[in-house]
């Protein structure tokens, strides 16, 4: 398995509502810190959930939201989110991919079964 991506200010969220939009995930993070962006991604055919990219101000806010909102149910939402810190751009790009839910993702936007 690959090594956790080390803390940085960008976090990769999924589970939130499949209607969030950049400025709503805005709203949702910026009760935990200054949110400079919000990133959210298109939702995958038989997903009922969405995924974004928010990027923090500083790397201690996005630390103190993996510690005390992954799992949780933020304020004004009714489902718990995961927040992971995300693999950096550069990784991402090398297509290291990201393992969600048994496959890997990879840049090129394919996917593998392990």
């Amino acid at each position: 398995m690959a090594p956790e991506p080390p803390p940085s200010e960008t976090l990769f969220v999924t589970g939130l509502p499949i209607d969030c939009t950049n400025e709503y995930g805005k709203e949702i993070f910026a009760q935990y810190g200054t949110v400079k962006e919000v990133t959210t991604l298109p939702v995958s055919a038989g997903k009922n959930a969405k995924a974004a990219f928010v990027i923090m101000e500083t790397v201690d806010d996005a630390k103190w939201i993996v510690e005390h909102v992954n799992g949780n149910v933020p304020q004004n939402l009714t489902d718990p989110v995961t927040v992971v810190f995300a693999t950096p751009r550069a990784d991402r790009a090398k297509g290291k991919g990201m393992k969600l839910g048994g496959r890997v993702h990879a840049a090129s936007g394919g996917e593998t079964q392990w």
